[in-house]
């Protein structure tokens, strides 16, 4: 038996179905009011694993909304991929492909589908801020917060550039230099007496930038002098060909390399003038 229990002072509704008038639906001021426009007013929550609300769907620990964008169907998702709340706390998919264009995970981590990770990935010990992925799939930090309260760009596994029409710093680049992370440590010879006197300095102009001169070496004469003194320009790390985006290899050249070799020719120039002065 349906039983219906009302009170027109307090607009108070309850529905109860059989004779232990079992409450299925109570209406009141306080908790639940639906006014003459249909809008809902309530206190509590709802609980639910199906259906839709205003064009989202329900689901296990998942709500999500389709739409179509120039002929690609897409899924936001709140609260999980396939009712897995690890895998997204919110998502937005490619539902051609299944590829994941944005994700922001459970441990706080922002994916998308260029690989970019910003985040720690779910790491411990250091943090990684900035992720990306390479075409082997693989994440690579790229910049990071390390344990020591410093902050690091670039991985040990791949080469670092840094692109722009200048570069500036307010304070010197100190590179590690610990004797203890060095190995073969011999004194610089006749060798490398020719490949200082092989030298060419020249002064040019990028064709890229072509508004000033610049002063410095090539890497091809540079090259050319260290097989001249009889050393192998690939045993150095004083050049280097690295190749480009589209492939092409263009030489670079470690000047910081060329400072010890001035060093000796300096320590060697003042040997020689302090004999010729009777010192």
């Amino acid at each position: 038996a349906l039983c219906v229990t009302t009170d027109a002072d307090t607009g108070y509704l309850r529905l109860g179905a059989g004779d232990d008038g079992t409450v299925k639906f109570t209406v009141d001021t306080d908790n639940l009011t639906i006014d003459e426009s249909g809008n809902v007013s309530m206190a509590g929550k709802v609980t639910a694993t199906s259906g839709t609300i205003g064009g989202w769907t329900l689901g296990t620990n998942l709500l999500y909304y389709s739409t179509t964008i120039d002929s690609t169907n897409y899924r936001y998702y709140i609260q999980g991929a396939d009712g897995d709340e690890t895998t997204s706390v919110f998502g937005v998919q490619n539902l051609t492909s299944g590829t994941w264009l944005y994700q922001v995970t459970y441990t706080g981590d922002i994916v998308t589908a260029a690989g970019v990770t910003v985040g720690n990935g779910g790491a411990t010990g250091s943090g990684h801020a900035y992720n990306v992925k390479t075409t082997g799939n693989v994440s690579v930090p790229v910049l990071y917060m390390l344990s020591s309260n410093s902050l690091a760009l670039g991985s040990t596994s791949y080469p670092t550039r840094i692109y722009g029409s200048a570069i500036y710093s307010n304070v010197s680049i100190t590179v590690s230099s610990d004797e203890r992370l060095k190995q073969d440590i011999v004194a610089l010879d006749s060798a490398h007496d020719a490949l200082f006197d092989g030298l060419r300095p020249v002064a040019y102009r990028y064709k890229a930038d072509p508004g000033k001169l610049h002063m410095g070496l090539t890497v091809q004469d540079v090259e050319a002098a260290e097989q001249a003194a009889g050393l192998a320009p690939e045993d150095y790390a004083l050049t280097d060909w690295q190749p480009e985006e589209d492939g092409t290899r263009y030489g670079a050249l470690s000047y910081e390399e060329l400072i010890p070799l001035l060093i000796q020719q300096v320590q060697q120039l003042k040997t020689r003038v302090k004999a010729l002065e009777g010192g």
